[in-house]
């Protein structure tokens, strides 16, 4: 199996080694090989880094770089998350453009409970709430490497009459109408018979959004959720309907964030 490759980033030197701690325990005790993971105490050096050669699995990543209010700049209007966001939003929506969306994953490290919502464009994998410790670190990757997985797996049905084979992280969101289920994926629409309540209960779908009786959303592909539409991502600017009764799990979802 080829090696996780890490990098850590955040101001503070100590929180940086700390987390790096955690990480050869957390190797250690769950198996997992790991290579020593890449450290940069400054926002600047990560951005000004040639990551063409580097395959980081997952970064985690400060939200708030004391010290360098002007670090922004460097991010153009193109990266920017929201105005007068904090310098790690503003990186990481730079390393998702950069480094792609299915090849990495995001772990924020913070001392800011409320970045949750401006930080849904970046999908980020989990948030660890300082101080540091080692159940917090591997509750963080813990999740990541099984959502990780479930986005690799099939989910496979029979439309019109033929066995469809559809990788889940393809799937943008599910709707039914009628006695059909409707697939929305990044280049096709397939329907199928069945019954949307059924179909959410395949393990697969643990990770995506009840946000209507009619509607299970992706959160890979949302951009910006209002108080009763989700904004997809993409040049077709699909909105869906938040139904009132979901939401309060879709507030649910945006609070754990």
């Amino acid at each position: 199996m080829v090696p996780m490759k890490i990098a850590i980033a955040d101001d503070e030197l100590y929180v940086c080694q700390q987390i790096r701690e955690c990480l050869l325990q957390y190797s250690t005790q769950k198996n997992v090989d790991m290579d020593a993971p890449d450290i940069y105490t400054d926002c600047r050096t990560l951005y000004n880094t040639d990551l063409s050669g580097k395959r980081y699995d997952v970064v985690f990543m400060d939200i708030d770089f004391s010290g360098e209010n002007n670090i922004a700049r460097l991010f153009s209007d193109s990266y920017a998350v929201r105005e007068r966001c904090s310098d790690g939003l503003a990186l990481g929506t730079y390393l998702r453009h950069i480094l792609g969306h299915q090849n990495f994953d995001i772990i924020y490290v913070t001392s800011h409970e409320n970045y949750a919502i401006h930080a849904i464009p970046i999908r980020p994998a989990a948030f660890v709430q300082k101080p540091v410790t080692f159940q917090k670190i591997a509750r963080a990757l813990d999740d990541m490497l099984y959502y990780r997985d479930i986005s690799r797996r099939i989910f496979e049905c029979t439309s019109n009459k033929s066995l469809v084979h559809v990788q889940v992280s393809h799937i943008r969101y599910l709707n039914s109408c009628g006695r059909k289920v409707y697939l929305q994926t990044t280049d096709s629409r397939i329907s199928f018979y069945g019954k949307l309540s059924e179909v959410q209960q395949e393990p697969c779908f643990s990770s995506f959004i009840q946000i209507h009786k009619s509607y299970l959303v992706n959160p890979d592909y949302i951009d910006h959720i209002s108080s009763n539409t989700v904004f997809l991502q993409g040049s077709s600017h699909e909105q869906l309907p938040i139904s009132r009764a979901y939401q309060p799990l879709v507030e649910q979802w945006l609070m754990k964030g």
